[in-house]
């Protein structure tokens, strides 16, 4: 009886011993890609927040070239989030930063379209976002 004992005993530690090896292989396969998703989001959200700041500047019609300043340092924030971005999040990037270039040429030249282009990344932002989680 004390040798079935100790025979269960050692199958649930080798069974134990592999399940953590397996868990931790795992961890370490979904690490890194999952860091790398989650800076682009919080770059993304960052960068949202940042521009939904603006939105009240550029309604007013106040600080242009201010605005224009920050939505460059939102552009180069967001490309090193996706500096090492696979091939989906490189296009999403792409997509992003299409809509944000615009705005700063809006911006840039004082075109009243500044606010719809700014409305337009927003959303691009806020359905990334949604879509992310």
């Amino acid at each position: 009886m004390e040798t079935t004992t100790k025979t269960v005993a050692w199958i649930a530690l080798a069974f134990s011993v592999f399940a953590v090896i397996l868990g931790w292989s795992a961890f370490n396969r979904a690490g890194p890609d999952f860091l790398e998703e989650a800076d682009q989001e919080l770059a993304k959200a960052e960068a949202r927040a940042e521009l939904l700041g603006l939105r009240t500047q550029i309604a007013v019609g106040e600080a242009y070239e201010k605005s224009q300043q920050e939505v460059i340092e939102i552009r180069r924030d967001l490309e090193r989030a996706y500096e090492d971005a696979e091939a989906q999040a490189y296009e999403e990037w792409m997509e992003i930063d299409t809509e944000l270039e615009l705005l700063e040429n809006n911006l840039r030249d004082e075109s009243a379209d500044a606010l719809n282009s700014l409305e337009n990344v927003i959303s691009l932002l806020e359905a990334d976002v949604r879509t992310s989680e």
